[in-house]
C-alpha cells in the first residue's frame, strides 16, 4: 500500500513540470512576437532622455566662506579687557545674528542694484533661450527704471558700433541712443556700457538680445530663496554660504558682492557706534570740566574767607605761566596728532579709509583740499560701480585725486614742521622754568 501511494503522488508532479515548461515557452514567444514594439519604446525613451539632458537648464551650487570675528571666542589681548567691558568700540558679534543679517532683504537688494540683476540677458536658441550673462556684449547700469516695464521683455540691437536700439515687441515702441553715455527716456535713467567683447559679439551674432525686466524686490527674494547660510561647525565662527544658480559666474558675483555689502554695513555700524561713543565722552568731559571749575572757585572762596592768602604774586604768576605753557603744549600735540591722521589718510589707497577729524586745524586751504579729495574719491567710487575700472572718466578722476593728494601732502608737511618747531620752543620754556620745592 505504501508503494502504491508514493507512485500516485509522483505522477502529478511530473505533469505539473511539463505544463509549467510549456507555459513559459508560450509567454516568451508572445513577447518575442512583439519585439518591434519594445525596440520602438526603448528608442523613444533614449531620444527623450537625450533631449532632456541636452536642453534642461543645469543648476550649479556656488560655495563661499566668511569668517566672523567674534571677540568672545578669543583672539583678543589682555589690554583690551577694559575696553571690552566698557563696550566703547563695538561688541562681540553673535554668529546667529550675522547669519540673519546675511540673509536679510536689505543686503540682497543692494546686491541686486549694484549688479543690475533686475535685467536678464538672453538670446533665442534652436529650442530654448540661452542665458548670456557671462558673454553679454554690454552692461546696462540702471540708475532709475520705470516700474511699468517690470515683467516685460525687450529686444536690444546695435545698428552701429556706437548706437543701440531697444524695442518693445508688443507695441512696437523703439528707444535709441548712444552707447557709453547716460540716457534718459521712457525706459528710465540708465547707461549702456560696451564690454571688451562687444565688437567680436557684433560680428559673430546677428540675433537680438532679449532683455527681461523684473522687479528688483522679487529678484532679491528669489536669490534669498536660493541662498543658504550655515555655520561650518559649532566650535568655529566660519559661515558657509551656498547659492543655487544656473550661471556659475553670476553666483560668484552675487556671493562676492554680498560679502562686500555686508562688510560695508558692518563698518558703517561700527563708525556710527564709535561716533555716538565719542559724542557721549565729549559731553561727559564738558560736565567734568565745569564741575572742576566750580570746585576751584569754591577753594578760592574758602581761602579768601579764611585768610589763607600766603601765596606770593610771583608764585601765582609762575603757576599761571606753567599752566598756560602746558595748555599750549597740549594744543600743539593734539594738532600734531590730527596732522598725522591726515597724512595717513592721504597716503592710503584704500577706498574704506574714512575722512579723518580736522579738529583744531584752522588752515582754510588745507580744509578745502581735504574736502575736495573726499568728494573726488566719493565720485570715483560711484562712477566705478556703474562703468567699471577701465572707463576714461575713472582715469581722469584718478589724476585729479593724485593732484589733490600732492597738494595736501605739501601743505601738511609745512604745517607739521611749523607745529614741531612750536612744540620744541614750548618744551624749552618748560625746562627753563624754575622748580618749586
Amino acid at each position: 500500500m505504501n508503494n502504491t501511494t508514493k507512485e500516485q503522488h509522483a505522477s502529478p508532479s511530473d505533469s505539473e513540470i511539463e505544463e509549467s515548461t510549456v507555459n513559459v515557452r508560450e509567454i516568451i514567444n508572445k513577447y518575442i512576437f512583439h519585439w518591434p514594439v519594445f525596440v520602438l519604446g526603448i528608442t523613444i525613451c533614449l531620444i527623450a532622455a537625450f533631449f532632456y539632458l541636452r536642453y534642461t537648464v543645469e543648476v550649479y551650487a556656488v560655495n563661499s566662506t566668511l569668517l566672523i570675528k567674534d571677540q568672545k571666542k578669543g583672539g583678543g589681548v589682555a589690554g583690551d579687557d577694559l575696553l571690552n567691558e566698557l563696550n566703547l568700540f563695538g561688541s562681540s558679534k553673535v554668529v546667529d545674528n550675522e547669519i540673519e543679517i546675511l540673509k536679510s532683504k536689505t543686503l540682497m537688494r543692494k546686491v541686486v542694484n549694484r549688479l543690475n540683476l533686475m535685467i536678464g540677458y538672453s538670446v533665442e536658441g534652436r529650442v530654448i533661450q540661452s542665458d548670456i550673462y557671462e558673454t553679454k556684449p554690454v552692461e546696462i547700469g540702471v540708475i532709475e527704471i520705470d516700474s511699468a516695464w517690470y515683467g516685460r521683455t525687450l529686444n536690444l540691437s546695435f545698428p552701429s558700433a556706437t548706437t543701440y536700439v531697444i524695442e518693445d515687441p508688443l507695441n512696437r515702441v523703439k528707444m535709441s541712443g548712444l552707447l557709453d553715455s547716460l540716457q534718459r527716456n521712457k525706459f528710465g535713467v540708465f547707461k549702456i556700457t560696451r564690454n571688451p567683447n562687444f565688437n567680436k559679439w557684433r560680428k559673430l551674432n546677428k540675433n537680438l538680445i532679449n532683455l527681461s525686466i523684473r522687479n528688483p524686490l522679487s529678484v532679491a527674494d528669489q536669490y534669498l530663496g536660493d541662498l543658504t547660510v550655515t555655520l561650518a561647525s559649532k566650535q568655529s565662527t566660519v559661515l558657509s554660504l551656498k547659492l543655487q544658480t544656473t550661471v556659475p559666474q553670476r553666483g560668484k558675483d552675487v556671493l562676492n558682492t554680498l560679502v562686500q555689502v555686508y562688510n560695508e554695513a558692518a563698518l558703517a555700524d561700527k563708525n556710527k557706534t564709535t561716533q555716538s561713543t565719542m559724542e557721549f565722552i565729549d559731553v561727559r568731559l564738558k560736565l567734568i570740566s565745569g564741575e572742576l571749575t566750580d570746585v576751584e572757585k569754591d577753594v578760592e572762596g574758602f581761602k579768601s574767607t579764611r585768610g589763607i592768602t600766603n601765596m606770593s604774586n610771583d608764585a601765582t604768576l609762575f603757576l599761571d605761566n606753567v599752566k598756560a605753557n602746558d595748555v599750549r603744549l597740549n594744543e600743539v600735540n593734539l594738532k600734531l596728532s590730527v596732522i598725522q591722521d591726515i597724512q595717513r589718510y592721504v597716503n592710503s589707497t584704500s577706498s574704506e579709509e574714512k575722512l579723518p577729524s580736522t579738529l583744531g586745524i584752522e588752515d582754510p586751504v588745507l580744509l578745502g583740499q581735504i574736502t575736495q579729495l573726499s568728494e573726488l574719491q566719493a565720485q570715483r567710487d560711484k562712477l566705478f560701480a556703474t562703468v567699471g575700472a577701465n572707463h576714461p572718466n575713472i582715469a581722469i578722476i584718478n589724476k585729479q585725486i593724485e593732484s589733490a593728494r600732492d597738494g595736501i601732502k605739501s601743505n601738511v608737511d609745512n604745517i607739521f614742521l611749523s607745529l614741531n618747531n612750536t612744540k620744541k620752543a614750548l618744551q624749552g620754556n618748560e625746562s627753563q622754568n624754575p622748580k618749586l620745592y
